[in-house]
């Protein structure tokens, strides 16, 4: 008769859990280990889940931008505002240093509107210590200004172009994994 296993109680995340310790010479049967690997896969996912979405919820910025109207056959510019918070940039489209990811806004027109070009404001040169050189980058409130023309016979309505941000944002402690922010750019086509 094999001895019983002693049976001891240990907290893990707040969770009083009952663990069996078996005895020498005992055997742990193969349907306990893949439970037990299976509650341990669960918890890695549930974990691996809930940074992802704090991840997500901590982005640096926000893009904006506001309702425009035009008339068919007619062109404007519209400002896309990007909001950086304080103590954080955001890598411009040329960032002098090698291993981060640039900024890349592209917008996507549905039909009847077409894009033309995207300026990106000049960005700033600063000294990144961490990459121990100087990089442009844009912080705090950047404009970005993007051509959109209504096609001639575009008939009178409301329209959204769909836009991505892709950025790789730091602050004076740390960097994110570049990501992307998709916004929208909403035209009201007029007579």
């Amino acid at each position: 008769m094999s001895p019983e296993p002693i049976r001891r109680r240990r907290a893990v995340a707040h969770h009083p859990v009952a663990v069996a310790i078996p005895a020498p010479g005992h055997v742990i049967p193969w349907r306990v280990l893949l439970a037990g690997l299976a509650v341990l896969l669960t918890l890695l996912a549930t974990s691996a889940v809930r940074m992802a979405r704090s991840a997500s919820n901590e982005a640096p910025l926000r893009v904006s931008a506001p309702t425009v109207q035009l008339q068919a056959g007619s062109q404007t510019t519209i400002p896309v505002a990007v909001h950086i918070q304080p103590d954080w940039h955001i890598y411009s489209a040329q960032p002098l240093v090698a291993g981060v990811a640039p900024a890349q806004l592209a917008v996507t027109p549905p039909a009847g509107l077409q894009v033309g070009a995207i300026r990106m404001p000049a960005p700033r040169r600063i000294h990144v210590d961490g990459l121990n050189s100087d990089a442009n980058v844009f912080k705090g409130n950047v404009k970005v200004l993007v051509s959109v023309k209504a096609l001639a016979g575009t008939r009178p309505d409301r329209y959204v172009c769909d836009g991505t941000l892709r950025y790789q944002a730091c602050s004076g402690s740390r960097c994110l994994m570049p990501a992307t922010v998709h916004f929208r750019l909403p035209v009201t086509v007029v007579r």
